[in-house]
């Protein structure tokens, strides 16, 4: 079952902090990609499983510490909220069975 839960805004972050927060090229986004979002203060990276226009649906893909989510819960999610995107280079495409644990800042925090 996909679950809805508020998850912290990049964008309002990157006005916060223009200096030291940059915003991903969300282009880059598509089925298939990696994408960062923060829940409470714990950034992870969710598996894009379908998108539209305005909404991002995928499966967690790490294990989490503060998160109420476990690995492979569904969420859905809007751009804005997307942190990060990796379609590979950064080496976190591992076994699909298993939880990402190579990528930089796994559990780091959103602030």
């Amino acid at each position: 079952m996909k679950r809805n839960y508020y998850f912290e805004d990049a964008i309002e972050m990157h006005k916060r902090y223009p200096d030291t927060f940059a915003l991903p090229d969300l282009t880059r986004v598509k089925v298939g990609s990696y994408v960062k979002v923060c829940f409470h203060d714990e950034r992870f990276w969710v598996l894009v499983t379908d998108m539209d226009d305005s909404v991002i649906t995928g499966s967690v893909a790490n294990q989490l510490i503060v998160a109420p989510l476990k690995y492979e819960d569904k969420i859905w999610f809007e751009y804005r909220h997307v942190y990060d995107v990796d379609n590979g280079e950064l080496g976190s495409i591992d076994s699909p069975e298993e939880p990402m644990t190579n990528l930089q800042g796994v559990h780091d925090k959103c602030n």
